[in-house]
C-alpha cells in the first residue's frame, strides 16, 4: 500500500467511492486503510475502509496538476502596457 501520509491532498477515484474524493485523512486500521475526504462534485465528506486489493484499484492523482515547462504569454507587450 502506498504510504498513507502521501495521500493527503490527492484526488482518489475508484469503485469504492461514489465520486472523486480529495483526501483529507488517512489512517491504518489493522490491515485496512481508512480514507476520508471531500467529494469533488457534492462537497460531502466520504469515508471508506479499504483493503489492499481495493487500494490497488484506486486511481490516485495530485489535487492540482503539476506544471513543467516555461510560461509564455500570448498577450503582446503593447497590450500589457495599455492594461497597466
Amino acid at each position: 500500500m502506498k504510504n498513507e501520509a502521501q495521500l493527503a491532498g490527492c484526488i482518489v477515484e475508484g469503485a469504492v467511492f461514489p465520486e472523486p474524493v480529495k483526501v483529507v485523512i488517512t489512517q491504518l486500521v489493522g490491515t485496512k486503510l481508512k480514507i476520508g475526504g471531500q467529494g469533488i462534485r457534492t462537497k460531502q465528506y466520504i469515508e471508506r475502509l479499504i483493503d489492499d486489493h481495493q487500494f490497488a484499484d484506486l486511481t490516485v492523482s495530485p489535487s492540482e496538476p503539476s506544471f513543467v515547462g516555461e510560461w509564455k504569454s500570448s498577450i503582446s507587450p503593447a497590450v500589457k502596457l495599455r492594461e497597466s
